[in-house]
């Protein structure tokens, strides 16, 4: 008997990222109340709670590996910009310079300082043309 053939197989940081999708619902199936909190370590405003019984998450990542071919977060709409945009601003209200600030967000989010301050830096209307 033939074998069928599959086609290609997902690469192993989707497997990856695939197994901390089931392994995150099997615990919110296996909690008391059916839920788990993917980050307890922040404030209770920004927590984020997957319930087992609520698909919404993982429909979501099955929708992006269908659009983008991956099981990540694929930002088009410029969200983690605005958001380290809010950060330089907290950092530059708190007393620090826009160097040192810049410096900080570069440490924290694991990246170069230029590539931090082309993400803060505020589009103008020709980077939109």
């Amino acid at each position: 008997m033939r074998r069928i053939k599959t086609g290609r197989r997902a690469e192993d940081p989707s497997r990856q990222h695939a197994a901390r999708w089931v392994e995150i619902y099997r615990l919110a199936e296996s909690s008391p109340n059916r839920e788990y909190c993917i980050n307890p370590g922040d404030e209770r405003e920004i927590q984020v709670f997957v319930h087992a019984d609520d698909p919404s998450h993982l429909l979501r990542a099955l929708e992006n590996f269908v659009r983008d071919g991956t099981l990540e977060f694929i930002d088009t709409f410029g969200i983690n910009e605005l958001l380290m945009r809010h950060e330089l601003k907290s950092l530059r209200a708190s007393g620090k310079s826009y160097e040192v600030a810049v410096e900080e967000l570069a440490e924290r989010h694991h990246r170069s300082v230029s590539t931090i301050e082309r993400a803060v830096r505020i589009p103008s209307k020709r980077d939109t043309d």
